[in-house]
C-alpha cells in the first residue's frame, strides 16, 4: 500500500476468537503465538473494503469456529510530513 500512497485509516475489528479442535495434548501445547490471522491488503482500494481474514494454525489442530470471517477496512490516501526535531540525550546512572 505504501507504493500506491494508501494507508489503512481504520478497521472494524482488531481481535477475534478462534475455537480449535484436536487431541488434548496438541491443544495444550498451543499458545497465542502459534495462531496468526492475516488480512491481505493487496486488492484493497481507496474507500471501504470488506476483506477475508485468513487464520493459520499448527498442522496438528483444526479450526472449529471463528468469531468473524471478514473485516471492514477503510483505506485513504497516506500523508507524510517531515519535521525537524531536537534530540535530548539523558543518561540515568545505576546505583
Amino acid at each position: 500500500m505504501a507504493n500506491s500512497n494508501l494507508a489503512v485509516l481504520e478497521a472494524s475489528a482488531d481481535t477475534m476468537n478462534v475455537t480449535l479442535s484436536g487431541t488434548r495434548s496438541n491443544i495444550n501445547k498451543i499458545s497465542e503465538k502459534d495462531i496468526t490471522a492475516v488480512v491481505d491488503l493487496a486488492d484493497a482500494a481507496k474507500g471501504t473494503n470488506e476483506l477475508k481474514i485468513n487464520v493459520r494454525v499448527p498442522d496438528n489442530v483444526e479450526i472449529e469456529d471463528k468469531s468473524i470471517n471478514k473485516v471492514t477496512v477503510v483505506v485513504e490516501n497516506s500523508k507524510s510530513k517531515e519535521v525537524d526535531i531536537d534530540v535530548d540525550y539523558q543518561r540515568k546512572l545505576r546505583k
